[in-house]
């Protein structure tokens, strides 16, 4: 009976595994895409930002809002609490609550912290209607390739992770299967040469942390572990740490390749000209090609800290072009990081003086009030920027506590451009860079060593596990390839033994297996993959269930974060869930086996 549903439960198994990667190959490609972090903004999204921008009357600006709100729920973006200033960059005849009776006319439960539409209309029963707004949103959000760049890069980011966490579990469940036979040798390496025993414990723990006593940092001590114990590793397990280790390799290439793309993607000069491109080049008997290129290198640079070459190149811009009011503001940004206050204040002024709706000016001259102990005058300009622009004045100051500092400006809409693209001046961009590098270089010296220790220790003369009570023998000692010469003494020289001792042996035997098997199911069923590596010799399944579980565990986190919907991590719930019954049936038939 028990050998029949074994074996039933083996056939659910098979049939299981075949089902798990065609499931996750059907929807990895659908509900992922919007796990990316969106930093990008689709052409949809920048259409209607032109059409609100360029609005003659206030019915075109209504339906332009609309088609923007609709725009930003379809994209699934998160909601931002708009105000006035958004399309402040164009004068236009309306009343103050236009943008307001707008929003409310698209969706009268608006709110910044609404709960997800999709999962509403779940709970509502409109289920049809829930997945055709899901793949919609999708559609427009992979619309950009700046998302689809940042999501790979997420999840190349998230598995490289994972992979560096097996190494770490790697050591553990190394120690606890191999610590017994490393104590066992090394203790008795030690007693020939060190005959008091607290030195042989000193020097024992010195060993075991060995790495923390080189300045490395705790979260390497179970790699180190792994190290050590290599020569103890089977053949199988050998091979699960190298396939982890190259998986966690070319994640970690594809996680680089990714963010190289996107700093290229997100570059200073391409974003500024991307944000700059549509919303002139639609102006009638305007040429922006040369104009727009300027300012873009010229921002590129401050961006950089270059600045006596970024005002070279905003002093090229033209007088007449709508970019000059911004190009004299940023040139007063650079001559005050070049500690040019006088000159700084001079430009700064002159932007206020030449440009409608650019409030920006008179917060930066504040700053440089502020900077030459005018307090009186920097007080003035501070309230005055704020009657202009509020949001923007206490944005500002908030992010610059310590050291104010003036802020560059961009034509467009700055107030959206400036939350979802960062637009604020920095010395440097570092977004997406891989901080790392020491990782990368001990992960790589780490294997270069695993290697070595498995070539210098093929034929090693170590201790053994009993495959008995588990207790560490030398081989050559006890004349058996895998048991203990107490085991042999029990199972093999009967007639030497009493049967009271022999039954001794035999139930602590028993009770050995028993703790054993019950640990090896816990570790087994808490990670899941490392009983078939560890257990079954199963390594390649192993390695795959432990990264595929982990991978949708960490997509189930993200999504449900960013979007406070669960219905977009259905489908890597379910791979989970199927993944936790596979791992179960390979578990639960072993630990009924005496």
């Amino acid at each position: 009976m028990k050998e029949d549903l074994r074996r039933e439960l083996l056939k659910v198994t098979k049939y299981l595994r075949l089902i798990i990667p065609t499931v996750f190959l059907c929807v990895v490609l659908l509900p992922s895409t919007v796990h990316a972090e969106v930093r990008g903004i689709s052409g949809q999204l920048q259409t209607t930002l032109v059409d609100g921008v360029q609005a003659k009357n206030t019915e075109h600006q209504k339906k332009a809002i609309q088609r923007f709100r609709r725009a930003m729920h379809e994209g699934g973006y998160k909601m931002l609490p708009f105000s006035e200033e958004l399309f402040s960059s164009v004068q236009h005849e309306s009343n103050s609550n236009s943008l307001q009776q707008a929003m409310e006319e698209w969706n009268p439960e608006w709110s910044p912290d609404r709960f997800s539409g999709i999962d509403k209309m779940i709970l509502a029963g409109n289920l049809k209607e829930a997945i055709g707004f899901f793949l919609r949103g999708v559609r427009v959000i992979t619309k950009d390739p700046m998302n689809v760049v940042r999501l790979f890069q997420s999840v190349f980011e998230n598995l490289y992770f994972i992979g560096m966490v097996f190494f770490a579990l790697f050591g553990i469940i190394a120690m606890i299967k191999y610590g017994r036979n490393f104590h066992h040798d090394i203790t008795r390496y030690l007693e020939t040469r060190i005959s008091s025993n607290f030195l042989r414990v000193i020097a024992i723990s010195l060993l075991y942390l060995l790495p923390v006593m080189f300045t490395v940092p705790v979260k390497y001590l179970m790699m180190y572990w792994v190290l050590l114990l290599s020569p103890y590793l089977s053949k199988k397990e050998r091979i699960g740490l190298v396939t982890a280790a190259g998986l966690t390799f070319v994640f970690l290439l594809g996680f680089a390749y990714m963010a190289r793309v996107g700093n290229q993607v997100s570059s200073p000069e391409f974003l500024y000209y991307r944000s700059l491109q549509m919303p002139f080049s639609q102006m009638e008997g305007f040429n922006p090609e040369s104009q727009l290129e300027l300012f873009s290198k010229a921002t590129n640079r401050m961006r950089r800290g270059e600045y006596s070459d970024a005002i070279s190149f905003y002093k090229e811009i033209d007088s007449s072009s709508y970019l000059y009011p911004f190009a004299l503001n940023n040139i007063g940004v650079a001559y005050f990081h070049l500690s040019e206050f006088e000159l700084a204040r001079d430009f700064f002024r002159e932007a206020e003086q030449n440009g409608n709706g650019l409030d920006g000016a008179g917060y930066n001259l504040s700053v440089v009030m502020l900077s030459t102990y005018n307090l009186a005058e920097s007080d003035n300009e501070l309230k005055s920027a704020y009657e202009k622009d509020p949001d923007q004045v206490i944005s500002a100051l908030m992010d610059q506590v310590k050291r104010p500092a003036p802020l560059l400006e961009v034509p467009g809409v700055p107030f959206l451009y400036g939350r979802l693209f960062g637009m604020k001046f920095r010395s440097g961009v570092s977004s997406g860079e891989i901080s790392g590098k020491k990782e990368m270089v001990f992960v790589v010296i780490m294997l270069i060593f695993f290697l070595l220790l498995s070539f210098i220790f093929r034929d090693r003369d170590l201790s053994e596990s009993c495959s008995r009570c588990g207790k560490p023998f030398r081989f050559l000692e006890s004349h058996n390839d895998s048991m203990c010469k107490q085991c042999v003494t029990v199972f093999v020289k009967k007639d030497n033994l009493d049967s009271g001792k022999r039954m001794a042996k035999v139930d602590s035997i028993r009770k050995y297996n028993r703790i054993r098997k019950a640990v090896q199911g816990a570790i087994g069923f808490l990670i899941p993959g490392t009983y078939g590596i560890f257990v079954k010799g199963a390594v390649f399944r192993g390695v795959f269930t432990y990264f595929l579980f982990f991978g949708c565990v960490l997509l189930v986190f993200g999504e449900v974060r960013m979007f406070g919907s669960w219905f977009m991590a259905l489908p890597f719930l379910l791979i989970i869930v199927l993944l936790i019954i596979v791992n179960l049936f390979g578990i639960l038939p072993d630990l009924g086996e005496e």
